[in-house]
């Protein structure tokens, strides 16, 4: 390529120097501009969303306060780690903790003695879950520094419960581990349902599994009394992961929408109360992108985002969820953090985290849908010793009405086995009906070990691994 004469380069040379700073002052009229049209957009946003009802202050999701009598929330073991500082905190977690020996121990009468010495604090907390209210004093304010400190306790006390629970079934007695059950189901009814927080709500499902597990255990074996079927199968309509999950994302917009507000407004504010979002998201891209049109776009996107998949995929109002949202959300972090899009990088850092919930919710009230004619079938069972052709045989003696299955809308699968039980399942988040198969990775089933394939009434005998 032949090279520009001397004096021309000098000429050019000279002209892009003098013009360095008309390049300059276009430069950062775009800037002005994009950032003013990029605010004008997102406010007119926000008020119509405000008109519509939507709540973007996250500090008004707290609950309204109750009196101690019916907070769950104000038993002294709950006050005392409230109060406490984090090392404490985390000390009274521990202490929490059944022994590996214990834990391995067979006899029967050796794991009740081993739970034994949690005997004052489980009845402590039985009474108190009778209470009808859990408002834990949170720190709404704090936006993105919010502390959970309940969150681990409440799961190592239902891990105590069901390991008393099933050593009392082992011994013999199950009307005490039926009220040790019913205390699981309140703790999960407690862990998560009064607060609109993605975290505690997926606390909540992880506490309904371990109620769930026992249940199921005393359900094969024929050990719950009638009483308790009856008992169990009303808590079980009482639990709506899909409203609550629902609210647990309209309170993580507000959230989001908070933090990214309190940057723009207050950013010495926000160090603190928003500190991760500020120092490891905005921080760094602030540097290269000083005007804040970009700031404004992480709000119209993770706006978008939150409206239009994650709050989208769950229907309480008709009992459905959908799946292709869950595809959609992560097509969009991959567009994100693939190209570095700086209009959608905050929101993307904040909502990481939720990727995979709406399954997580999906599953826990199918398996509560699953447990309510699991029961009705054990009470139908127990009348006529067989169970029934058609789940239809149900209503209205056992069942008011039947669940449909949350992904198709359509009826739940079941038939009759040949082995004298019953196959009971959804089809799945796959949306396709497996034939009752169903996939668990190479790692100890549970009730929220999130299977591949169709979602069944777990039976020993019809389990997979992959």
């Amino acid at each position: 390529m032949a090279s520009l004469p001397l004096s021309t380069s000098r000429r050019l040379l000279a002209t892009l120097i003098m013009a360095g700073p008309t390049f300059g002052l276009l430069a950062m009229g775009w800037g002005f501009l994009d950032s003013y049209r990029s605010q004008r957009a997102w406010e007119k946003h926000r008020a119509a969303a405000v008109a519509r009802g939507v709540e973007y202050d996250f500090t008004r999701f707290a609950p309204a306060p109750v009196p101690d009598e019916k907070n769950f929330a104000a038993t002294p073991f709950f006050r005392e780690l409230l109060s406490a500082d984090e090392a404490a905190q985390k000390e009274m977690a521990e202490r929490l903790k059944l022994h590996p020996a214990d834990e391995a121990t067979t006899l029967p009468s050796d794991r009740l003695k081993a739970v034994r010495r949690y005997d004052a604090l489980l009845d402590e907390i039985s009474r108190a879950a009778k209470r009808p209210a859990a408002v834990f004093p949170l720190r709404y304010d704090q936006l993105g520094l919010l502390s959970l400190p309940h969150a681990l306790p409440l799961i190592r006390l239902a891990q105590l419960y069901q390991f008393r629970s099933k050593a009392l079934l082992a011994n013999g007695l199950p009307e005490e581990a039926a009220a040790d059950l019913l205390t699981l189901f309140r703790l999960a009814k407690h862990g998560g349902a009064h607060d609109p927080i993605v975290i505690m709500n997926l606390v909540e499902t992880t506490l309904f599994s371990y109620a769930m597990e026992i249940y199921w255990e005393g359900l094969i074996s024929r050990q719950w009394p009638d009483a308790t079927l009856l008992q169990v199968q009303a808590r079980l309509q009482d639990f709506d992961f899909l409203l609550n999950g629902q609210k647990a994302y309209q309170g993580a917009r507000a959230d989001y929408v908070s933090q990214v507000e309190l940057i723009l407004r207050s950013p010495s504010e926000a160090k603190i109360k928003a500190q991760p979002l500020y120092d490891e998201a905005y921080q760094k891209i602030a540097r290269a992108k000083p005007f804040k049109g970009w700031v404004y776009q992480n709000l119209m996107h993770g706006d978008h985002l939150f409206e239009k998949h994650l709050i989208a995929s769950l229907d309480p109002a008709a009992r459905r969820v959908a799946p292709k949202e869950e595809k959609i959300i992560q097509r969009w972090f991959e567009r994100a953090t693939r190209t570095s899009d700086a209009s959608r990088l905050l929101a993307a850092s904040v909502s990481i985290p939720l990727q995979g919930s709406a399954r997580r919710f999906a599953y826990a009230q199918t398996v509560a849908d699953l447990g309510v004619v699991a029961t009705a079938l054990e009470r139908y069972h127990r009348r006529g010793n067989s169970y029934p052709e058609t789940l239809a045989a149900l209503v209205p003696t056992f069942l008011e009405a039947l669940p449909h299955d949350l992904v198709t809308g359509e009826p739940l699968h079941y038939r009759r086995t040949e082995n004298g039980r019953f196959l009971l399942y959804s089809v799945g988040w796959n949306g396709t009906d497996d034939g009752g198969r169903t996939f668990f990775s190479k790692q100890k089933r549970r009730f929220f070990t999130l299977p591949k394939g169709d979602w069944i009434w777990p039976l020993p005998d019809e389990s997979s691994e992959l």
